[in-house]
């Protein structure tokens, strides 16, 4: 007699990020973002007067009349990187830091790069951000990728839980042969 038939965890309704932490990353991602690229600016500006590169300088200051369309590209660019770096070196970004939230896969471990990819050139779908009215909470950017954004601290619980409750089940099937 088998007592378990299914012994994989899988992520739950109940542990996804609510809609207003999802909303909260994105504001607190959406200021990290844009105090980093002043921050990139002031570096960048700062190390070419250090070094006396003149031509850098006037780079910096031209970077001010770029076409919209160049302005885009390089938004989307340092944005790309900013959430792909994060999400791919730790699973998540300052705004899921700050909510203690993860992203994850179905069954709960860390994205592979690959999906980290998908799931951050998805964001750049226009109306993404629409997709999170539904339920349960997850966007384009989610499901495209097949990720979750759970909380933390309820994922760490539920799979501490599914682990007792399959050694349990080994235990009866043990017992019972």
């Amino acid at each position: 007699m088998e007592v378990l038939n299914h012994k994989a965890f899988v992520v739950t309704d109940e542990i996804l990020a609510n809609k207003g932490r999802r909303f909260l990353n994105l504001m607190i991602d959406r200021i990290a973002f844009y105090l980093i690229f002043i921050l990139i600016g002031a570096f960048l500006g700062l190390f070419f007067s250090l070094i006396g590169y003149e031509e850098g300088l006037l780079w910096i200051g031209q970077l001010e009349n770029i076409s919209q369309a160049w302005d885009i590209l390089l938004t989307l660019s340092i944005m790309f990187l900013y959430y792909f770096a994060m999400e791919s070196l730790v699973g998540r970004t300052i705004g899921k830091a700050l909510t203690k939230t993860v992203v994850v896969l179905k069954n709960g471990e860390k994205p592979t790069t690959r999906d980290i990819a998908i799931r951050t050139i998805s964001r750049f779908i226009p109306f993404d951000p629409l997709s999170f009215l539904g339920n349960p909470t997850r966007g384009w950017h989610d499901s495209l990728s097949e990720t979750y954004v759970v909380k933390e601290d309820l994922l760490k619980e539920s799979i501490r839980l599914h682990k007792r409750f399959i050694a349990l089940g080994e235990e009866i099937e043990e017992e019972t042969i």
